[in-house]
């Protein structure tokens, strides 16, 4: 699944789950009073459940046990130039797949522009306890 960029940095072994999720991407959106029925709101919540559906289906867990702490990669790929900030959009994915992703204590990014349809490969795994 590695993207053809991401070469040797991409992470393979054991107990590494990945997937991938397909534009448009969405990054974090602050949300204030109110803000959830405006129109990029709902496509944030929307994708947010996506990312959630997507992870499951790939067999990432509901929940990081308070013991275990997890790590993330995200490799961003952009039709054009990179519209959201990478960091932003790994913060909507652990937010998306765990209440509490303040127990990842390993994260990873990388982004490329120009490099075909818009996507975003993930890979999370357990770094311990």
């Amino acid at each position: 699944m590695a993207g053809a960029d991401a070469g040797d940095v991409w992470r393979e072994g054991e107990g590494v789950i990945h997937f991938t999720l397909t534009g448009p991407l969405h990054g974090y959106t602050i949300q204030s009073r109110g803000s959830f029925w405006n129109k990029r709101s709902r496509a944030y919540h929307a994708w947010k459940d996506l990312v959630r559906l997507t992870a499951r289906a790939a067999g990432v867990p509901d929940e990081i046990p308070e013991e275990e702490r997890w790590g993330i990669k995200t490799v961003i790929y952009w039709k054009g130039k990179a519209r959201v900030d990478p960091e932003n959009i790994q913060k909507g994915i652990l937010d998306s797949m765990w209440k509490q992703d303040r127990r990842v204590s390993h994260g990873e990014f990388m982004s490329y522009e120009k490099k075909g349809p818009e996507r975003c490969e993930v890979a999370v795994w357990r770094v311990g306890k």
